[in-house]
């Protein structure tokens, strides 16, 4: 479990970065693969960063919209923070059960 967090943290680190290059992709998955993770699982936890990040994004510009209301942006912030909750559950998941 201790690698796959290692991982996780990897790949977040990996995800916040703005360049991002492929050789920190191959040294990650390097990595995984020396600790015997399998490739689906450092595909899956890039894919729920992305989302992540994506969601984090769209608050930003709801925060600044001025094309909606205020009613309607609430109802939209309170999904995308479901949806966020969601995704921190998947990769706490991932970490605890590979």
């Amino acid at each position: 479990m201790q690698d796959r967090s290692i991982l996780w943290a990897l790949v977040s680190l990996e995800n916040k970065l703005t360049t991002k290059s492929d050789k920190k992709q191959l040294l990650i998955e390097s990595w995984a693969e020396t600790m015997n993770i399998d490739k689906s699982l450092v595909l899956e936890m890039r894919d729920t960063c992305e989302t992540q990040n994506t969601i984090a994004e769209y608050q930003k510009w709801l925060e600044t919209s001025k094309n909606m209301s205020y009613r309607e942006v609430s109802s939209i912030m309170q999904e995308l923070d479901i949806n966020m909750q969601s995704l921190q559950q998947s990769a706490s998941d991932l970490i605890a059960l590979g």
